[in-house]
């Protein structure tokens, strides 16, 4: 690796002068000697650079040292980032490469967080989490072999115990038995040494990628911290697929050997064949490969589209079951589970109840508030069977609820009433109380805390997305945007279109659906609030509660007092 003293000022070797860089400009690209640097700091166009040592910017891995902030094709400074291309541009290049792209915002406004980003984050949590699979997975199979060793012992002795009983003539035996106890080991033994091989050199890889992500983090510009996320996130993909692969081949299984002794060894006769059995069991391993939260979610990516552009297409509609026939009452919540069944929470006057629909619309249970001693209000999914459910019956209460057994499992004790929208972000539950705002509560610790967020409606809905909370204020038609510190980032309201504001969802581009439920229009809001689209969705006069799926790209939209569409979103 190259060191400071072999770096050479930028600007002295220019005037055929050698001196030792001690400093280096990302934004210049060029490397300074004390004096040169100098200049550069008062210069009218250099002195706001941020510059950093040498030493810190030659800890960067190589491929992030070969990220420039300059267009190595016409040598203007990158100012946009397309979205089709994945690709910073410089004005020239938009002028003849990206002529027909239409998103090309401007590159500060992509990269200002890169090292804080969702993104950076899920790099260093993969590669933390791929890292303790490796090393746990090394030693497990570093103890299967000791404890192989140790079984064979044990089955030696217990042999040669054996062997001591009887006659001489079963030495030829005895060495077949021993032979076959050495071959099962062998044979687990080298394929445990294969898998401890490739387990050695991917966790060598993942760690050298884990001690690129500090120096990164510390000294990279933000385009080459947001190009080399990508770059890692590839070869994390490609790992990632491969750990899936060996736990799903039974690469990973924890072998065992052992020895069954013959009854007929008891009572010793001419006919004896052999001496015992010896077998061996593979187990499942223990280590349990704990993925990306982000990539659990397998969100589907697609192309970041205008809101202008972006169109549905009713699919299907979806009758809502109730009790009773002809029972007035609101579908308060909607929500698509991973298996594509459709979970509805309805209420009424006397009676509230939750329905379970399988993805064809076929009804599989109606459960009221009698089965379950709860009133339902809004809907939050946490994982493949497990939703959460706010409720003012009891009151400051939430129930985490699985679909499978079809019971409560647990009961949350709020701090203040919760009847309102509900969301599920990375294991944390926010929810509205109303006129209090909004609270948060961890799923892994229990702690609850009231958020600086929220309309303060008795009937806000609420969703989260890369840590950003959107709710709504039916009082005013207003949706806004906050982050989790509770700064607002963005309103918006338009009383022409959207009325008595109701639901509100975000797909994987951050762009904001809500629904007017008066006006029978569903809005879509740009991810910065400044533009929008707005329509009547086809087959649903008043739309209420809405739910955007992540994985399929569809959305759910109930009606006030009726029955529900599901929309393709292209």
């Amino acid at each position: 690796m190259a060191t400071s003293a072999s770096t050479p000022c930028d600007v002295c070797a220019g005037q055929s002068i050698s001196k030792q860089a001690v400093k280096w400009c990302p934004e210049c690209e060029e490397a300074y000697c004390s004096e040169c640097i100098k200049h550069h700091g008062i210069a009218k166009a250099t002195k706001d650079h941020s510059v950093i040592a040498v030493d810190n910017y030659l800890k960067l891995p190589p491929f992030v040292l070969e990220t420039k902030h300059h267009c190595t094709k016409h040598g203007s400074r990158f100012q946009n980032y397309c979205r089709s291309h994945e690709t910073p541009c410089c004005k020239r290049c938009i002028d003849t490469d990206h002529k027909k792209c239409s998103d090309l915002p401007a590159l500060d406004d992509i990269i200002h967080d890169a090292k804080s980003s969702v993104a950076f984050a899920d790099i260093e949590e993969r590669l933390q989490s791929l890292k303790k699979f490796f090393s746990e997975v090394i030693t497990e199979k570093e103890e299967n072999l000791n404890k192989l060793k140790v079984k064979r012992e044990t089955i030696e002795k217990q042999i040669r115990k054996i062997r001591k009983d009887i006659n001489q003539h079963l030495d030829n035996l005895e060495k077949e038995i021993l032979h076959k106890i050495f071959n099962q080991e062998n044979h687990h033994q080298r394929n445990i040494e294969i898998t401890s091989k490739q387990m050695k050199i991917q966790s060598s890889r993942i760690n050298s990628l884990l001690e690129n992500m500090e120096p990164i983090k510390q000294y990279a510009s933000n385009l080459q911290t947001f190009l080399s996320t990508k770059e890692i996130d590839k070869e994390l993909y490609k790992t990632e697929k491969e750990v899936e692969v060996l736990c799903e081949d039974g690469s990973l299984k924890r072998y065992d050997i052992s020895f069954i002794k013959d009854d007929k060894l008891g009572n010793f006769m001419e006919g004896l064949k052999s001496f015992g059995k010896i077998s061996s069991t593979g187990q499942p391993t223990e280590i349990v490969y704990a993925k990306s939260k982000v990539k659990q979610a397998q969100i589907v990516a697609v192309p970041c589209k205008h809101v202008l552009n972006i169109n549905l297409v009713l699919e299907k509609k979806v009758m809502v079951p109730r009790p009773g026939d002809g029972m007035a009452g609101l579908v308060t919540g909607c929500v698509i589970l991973q298996n594509k069944n459709f979970l509805f929470s309805f209420r009424g006057l006397n009676i509230s109840c939750l329905s379970l629909l399988d993805e064809h619309g076929g009804k599989i249970f109606v459960l009221t508030r009698e089965h379950i001693g709860f009133q339902f209000s809004g809907i939050a999914v946490i994982n493949d069977t497990t939703v959460a459910i706010t409720s003012d019956m009891p009151s400051k209460s939430i129930a985490i609820f699985n679909t499978e057994t079809r019971k409560v499992s647990k009961v949350i004790v709020t701090k203040q009433l919760c009847s309102g929208g509900i969301s599920c972000f990375e294991n944390t539950l926010i929810y509205s109380c109303g006129e209090e705002g909004l609270e948060m509560i961890s799923l892994d610790t229990g702690n609850i805390c009231s958020l600086k967020s929220g309309s303060h409606a008795s009937d806000e809905y609420v969703t989260v997305f890369k840590n950003k909370i959107y709710s709504t204020d039916s009082s005013s038609d207003t949706v806004t945007c906050y982050d989790m510190d509770g700064k607002i980032h963005w309103k918006w309201q338009n009383h022409d279109e959207i009325k008595s504001m109701r639901g509100v969802a975000v797909d994987n581009n951050s762009n904001v659906y809500v629904a007017g439920v008066q006006s029978g229009r569903i809005a879509i809001i740009s991810p910065d609030g400044k533009v929008f689209k707005s329509f009547k969705p086809e087959g649903i006069e008043k739309p209420r509660a809405i739910y955007y799926d992540k994985k399929t790209n569809k959305l759910l939209i109930s009606e006030n007092c009726g029955n529900a569409g599901l929309y393709s979103v292209y």
